[in-house]
């Protein structure tokens, strides 16, 4: 699923976190070129496919959180 998502085309970065407080708890953070690159990687078959696996192990279901920055600074 990591490496097929870092190969599309509009991803920017991905990565995936444990949460150090909440054993079995994961935390995908991505950056995504725009909302076209986000909707290509919902609709890729590697991602379908993770959804699939993901519900059949998984305690809840996936959730997905998408922010958008309007403006990025370096400090």
């Amino acid at each position: 699923m990591i490496v097929a998502t870092r190969a599309e085309a509009g991803c920017l970065s991905y990565e995936l976190l444990a949460d150090t407080e909440k054993s079995g708890e994961f935390l995908f953070v991505e950056q995504w070129k725009d909302q076209a690159a986000i909707e290509a990687h919902f609709a890729a078959p590697h991602f379908q496919a993770f959804g699939e696996a993901l519900g059949k192990v998984s305690a809840a279901p996936m959730r997905a959180t998408i922010f958008t920055i309007a403006e990025e600074q370096t400090v």
